[in-house]
């Protein structure tokens, strides 16, 4: 009886998984739709515990401090000689772009 139930404990999971995966599919990233949809769940209680948080930043300078600095830690004095240019896009003048 155990072995059913587990496995129905983890159908379940898995339907509500699967769901929940499928049903936000329909909003295109970066659409006015999902911006809105992500934006809407910051207050000011979310930019203020920026101060705690350390993945993204949500505000220009990462918090109301404004203080620029991460403390994230994946790129040390190790091992930034290991870091190179990502891309770029040649805009075809030297002139700034506006």
């Amino acid at each position: 009886m155990k072995k059913i139930s587990l496995a129905v404990v983890a159908m379940a999971i898995a339907v509500v998984v699967f769901w929940h995966c499928t049903s936000t599919s329909d909003i295109t990233k970066g659409s006015e739709e999902h911006i809105r949809d992500i934006t809407a769940s910051i207050d000011d209680e979310v930019l203020k515990a920026q101060e705690e948080e350390h993945g993204d930043w949500l505000t220009h300078g990462r918090s109301y401090r404004e203080d620029r600095h991460s403390k994230l830690d994946q790129i040390t004095k190790e091992n930034v000689s290991q870091l190179g240019l990502a891309w770029a896009l040649e805009v075809g003048t030297k002139r700034g772009i506006q």
